[in-house]
């Protein structure tokens, strides 16, 4: 059954943007923050009032660098084939690239959602 995926919310949404080498030069362009550094992740734990290093979220993503920051929060994290996933999942295959707290690979937001879900034991 669907159990509770039609009630399933997002508790923040957090995203980031970035126009890369075609506004900024990169000799200019601040790249601190971005994945796979954690910094986006860690805001939006904030955001919900989460003290740092208290959350233990789930982080859904199409590039290695997403899995990545996930990893550095502790997040559980889910490969999705949507985006450049496809690529993602076979260069991971082919490094052997292995990531901490990985739950799979799904093809789309709704499968990931179903995962989470069954992860948390949430599912008929």
């Amino acid at each position: 059954g669907q159990g509770n995926m039609d009630a399933a919310q997002p508790d923040c949404i957090m995203f980031t943007v970035g126009a890369g080498s075609k506004a900024v030069h990169k000799d200019y362009e601040d790249t601190s923050d971005a994945k796979p550094a954690p910094t986006s992740l860690l805001q939006g734990a904030a955001a919900l009032g989460f003290r740092q290093g208290s959350y233990r979220g789930y982080m859904v993503g199409d590039r290695l660098t997403d899995l990545q920051a996930g990893a550095a929060c502790h997040c559980k994290v889910i490969l999705v084939r949507t985006g450049v996933g496809v690529q993602t999942e076979a260069t991971m295959a082919q490094s052997g690239e292995e990531i901490s707290g990985f739950l799979g690979t799904v093809d789309n937001l709704a499968a990931a959602a179903k995962l989470i879900l069954s992860d948390l034991g949430q599912l008929d």
